[in-house]
């Protein structure tokens, strides 16, 4: 479950919009590299629920294993990963979403190591009548960023 520190009273119009831009977003994707979306509960707090991972995300699964308390990565699971993770990319492009959030903390690993994504609340959907999308607030790591996010900063 994915719940706010926050009760509803609390937010901001800002955390409002992106809380039901992510739970539209989430409500409209089906497909094996994103957690699945079960439902919405709003008391006491907004709360998303989301297909249990038992893994954690992948920023802490590469923590750990340079620390040498989970195995690393082979070549093979990390070539799953970024096949995954492209596929689902391809996916959410075809319907016309941007992810704009993408990180390691964001890409859950299940048990067998299988990426989902998650971290919808900065997506925008790209409507039939719009030839470019801009980007008021810049989330994420620069290091993470596209060439094209760059050029606009």
């Amino acid at each position: 479950m994915k719940s706010s520190r926050k009760s509803f009273d609390e937010y901001t119009s800002k955390k409002t919009f992106n809380l039901y831009n992510e739970l539209k977003i989430f409500s409209k994707i089906n497909h094996p590299s994103f957690l699945k979306f079960i439902g919405f509960i709003s008391e006491p707090k907004p709360s998303l629920l989301l297909e249990y991972i038992s893994k954690n995300t992948l920023e802490s699964y590469i923590h750990m294993s340079n620390e040498q308390k989970v195995p690393k990565l082979t070549d093979t699971q990390k070539l799953i990963i970024i096949f995954s993770i492209a596929s689902g990319f391809s996916y959410l492009h075809s319907h016309n979403i941007i992810h704009c959030n993408l990180s390691t903390s964001n890409i859950f690993l299940s048990n067998e190591l299988y990426p989902k994504i998650s971290g919808f609340d900065y997506s925008k959907e790209i409507t039939q009548n719009c030839s470019h999308v801009t980007f008021s607030k810049q989330k994420g790591s620069y290091k993470f960023l596209a060439p094209e996010i760059l050029t606009d900063l």
